[in-house]
């Protein structure tokens, strides 16, 4: 009888973080095809992160693992018969002690599925920038697995050369890319991590000044649950109305309103980046802003042809105004570079259905 591979995916993420699972669920529409099956390990993330990530699953029959090591020992017994492929979890790799426990006792299993006939897929992958001894050991360990991986993507510029080998492709989550561009958008909207400098009162003011200029409504909002209080207390500094994630609403529901809000809004602020590229998705530009000491938003841009859409911050009001202008001013060239984007992400899952689609003879 024909068959279809077996996909095993490692899923797991920041459970409070929306951007989390946008990202994954776009790579998990890719693997979405007739007939065939896929294992999520999601850990101890909650029913709220688990279901949101296979919204967009129509065809595939779709098993929960909350143990890893159940989900591994199912992988590598279905590998005796039937042709499986792996998953690596995307997103970011943080270079520490975990990270290299989990890796090590990947080794086996990864090698495992190829040796068997099977694919190994790291895709829209960065390793967190940190240095040290622990961080070099996990870097050689993933590019002594990367030796198993038939199909890899990095998604910022600065992990594919640390790795050796791998294109470099924007993050899962501009795809499909901006949608009902046009309108009247009359709402700015702000979020910021909790766990970085606030913004000062002379940035404050700035926001303030470039929302009353041109007439539009501040919004600040959570993306990230932790950072409820610091975006309380930013809206009431800014005098904006605030989009909370109350503890009663569940990803989905988060997700849903926060992408109502994006249709209306012109631009997005923050240095998370999913916010800036859900924002982006529902036809809002992105303005990142972040700390002068922190790259990573520039990194995963360069990618996507967003070269000029990251500031960072100086403590100057006037330079941070001057930034917000001039993202406004590239607006047809951010959204000429955010379909572009979505294009190349597209055809990076048609490359990774092509392998879900493949058939096999298997016994009756």
């Amino acid at each position: 009888m024909m068959t279809r591979p077996r996909v095993f995916v490692w899923a797991t993420g920041q459970d409070d973080n929306i951007g989390d699972v946008v990202l994954r669920r776009r790579l998990l529409a890719c693997l979405d095809v007739p007939r065939s099956s896929i294992d999520l390990y999601v850990g101890v993330n909650s029913d709220g992160y688990a279901s949101s990530l296979i919204t967009e699953i129509r065809h595939a029959e779709v098993r929960l693992h909350r143990r890893k090591s159940g989900w591994v020992i199912a992988m590598m017994r279905a590998a005796c018969t039937r042709r499986v492929i792996m998953v690596a979890n995307p997103g970011e790799i943080w270079l520490d002690g975990s990270t290299l426990l989990s890796h090590s006792l990947l080794l086996a299993p990864q090698w495992w599925v190829r040796v068997r006939g099977g694919d190994v897929v790291r895709a829209g992958v960065a390793l967190r920038q940190t240095r040290g001894v622990i961080p070099s050991i996990v870097v050689a360990l993933l590019r002594l697995s990367q030796r198993s991986v038939s199909l890899s993507s990095w998604r910022d510029t600065s992990t594919g050369p640390r790795m050796g080998a791998g294109a470099v492709v924007p993050d899962w989550a501009f795809s499909p890319g901006p949608t009902a561009v046009d309108g009247d958008r009359r709402v700015v909207m702000v979020t910021f991590r909790s766990d970085r400098a606030p913004l000062d009162d002379a940035e404050c003011r700035a926001l303030r000044r470039y929302a009353d200029r041109t007439g539009q409504r501040l919004e600040v909002f959570v993306q990230v649950r932790h950072d409820s209080a610091a975006m309380a207390e930013l809206a009431g500094r800014l005098g904006a109305d605030l989009v909370p994630w109350p503890d009663s609403r569940d990803h989905a529901e988060q997700e849903r309103l926060l992408r109502d809000h994006f249709r209306a809004a012109s631009l997005v602020i923050s240095d998370r980046i999913h916010a800036l590229i859900m924002g982006s998705g529902e036809g809002a530009l992105p303005a990142g802003v972040h700390d002068p000491s922190d790259h990573k938003i520039r990194r995963h841009f360069v990618p996507a042809g967003l070269h000029d859409a990251t500031f960072a911050r100086t403590g100057s009001g006037d330079d941070l105004a001057a930034f917000l202008f001039s993202v406004v001013g590239a607006r047809e060239r951010t959204l000429s570079a955010l379909v572009t984007a979505a294009g190349e992400v597209d055809a990076l899952g048609r490359r990774l259905t092509r392998l879900v689609q493949v058939d096999e003879v298997t016994a009756a």
